[in-house]
């Protein structure tokens, strides 16, 4: 698969369900216009060609793609979220099923989380309001059921690169940079009880160290 990856705002997510392949034409063209802003050609439509070859695409209508991305750019803010370039090819030009799509928006919305941290926090309430682009949607109330949300998290930790760990805690950790040890390994050390225990027993440690010190300065008294 390619290696680029683009950056749009998660709000663009917003009718995935209904028509996904419509959601990312809307992605390409804001990304295709983002990169269009950055180039130094004099006349708009050599500019808006180079931004689609650069992913690769042909434009039939480089007007179109123009003023579609232009308002999407001036419309869509933060959060943003990222999305490998073939796979938004790959979901814009095939159909899809309803698990697919949603697949695709929590991942998408995961990644607007996550975003270039190696790893972070969360809970599944706010990766179901980024999945859909933070509106309501009919369906939104079937994902915040735990047995379908667990289910497309669960595909993302198998197919997706997702790595995800939870141990009595409230919200769980997320990585796409790690693999599940070190994910451990790092939420064990932040929960509040394991520091309390490493308190514990780095003052039981001082304690020790201060019983010694006054045994052998006592020892050193007595000694004829």
């Amino acid at each position: 698969m390619s290696k680029k990856y683009i950056n749009f705002p998660i709000t663009l997510l917003a009718g995935a369900f209904d028509n996904i392949m419509h959601v990312c034409d809307n992605i390409m063209d804001y990304a295709i216009y983002k990169h269009y802003l950055s180039l130094e050609h004099s006349k708009p439509e050599a500019r808006i060609n180079a931004a689609a070859g650069f992913f690769g695409i042909e434009l039939k209508s480089p007007k179109s793609t123009l003023i579609n991305g232009e308002q999407l750019y001036n419309k869509h803010s933060p959060p943003l979220a990222g999305i490998n370039v073939d796979k938004a090819f790959e979901y814009m030009n095939e159909l899809k099923t309803e698990f697919e799509v949603a697949c695709f928006c929590a991942f998408c919305g995961i990644k607007s989380i996550v975003g270039n941290k190696e790893y972070c926090k969360t809970n599944k309430r706010l990766i179901i309001d980024r999945m859909f682009g933070l509106r309501d949607h009919k369906l939104k109330s079937k994902y915040s059921k735990r047995h379908h949300i667990d289910k497309v998290l669960l595909e993302l930790e198998c197919y997706w690169g997702l790595c995800s760990y939870s141990n009595h805690q409230r919200g769980f950790y997320l990585s796409f940079k790690t693999d599940i040890d070190d994910l451990a390994l790092k939420a064990e050390q932040g929960k509040a009880s394991t520091k309390k225990a490493m308190l514990a027993l780095k003052k039981k440690g001082s304690k020790d160290k201060a019983l010694q010190h006054i045994y052998n300065t006592l020892k050193k008294e007595l000694e004829p």
